[in-house]
């Protein structure tokens, strides 16, 4: 992996994950680099950064297509908040 003049081996990995150029970063490609990638000055914020935006996008697993839409999940939730108001056993 080549890397452009005053960009971090994190940077590198980071653009080329993102659709950047070349193959796309997964958690096998990740692992064979960490020692190289883990050597940048910056490494560790950067790639907790780059963690939470996979999770985030939920690239971290594969997902579920019989899951509940997150909106779906909202309205029961607030469903649930009413009638627990409405008993009495909540406060609003």
């Amino acid at each position: 992996m080549r890397e452009a003049q005053g960009e971090s081996k994190v940077s590198v990995i980071i653009r080329v994950s993102r659709g950047g150029g070349g193959r796309a970063m997964n958690a096998e490609r990740l692992l064979q680099n960490f020692d190289r990638i883990s050597e940048a000055p910056d490494a560790i914020p950067r790639l907790r950064q780059f963690i939470l935006d996979l999770a985030v996008r939920g690239k971290l697993v594969e997902q579920d297509p019989n899951d509940e839409p997150a909106a779906e999940l909202l309205k029961r939730i607030e469903a649930e908040k009413v009638r627990l108001v409405k008993e009495g056993r909540i406060k609003e």
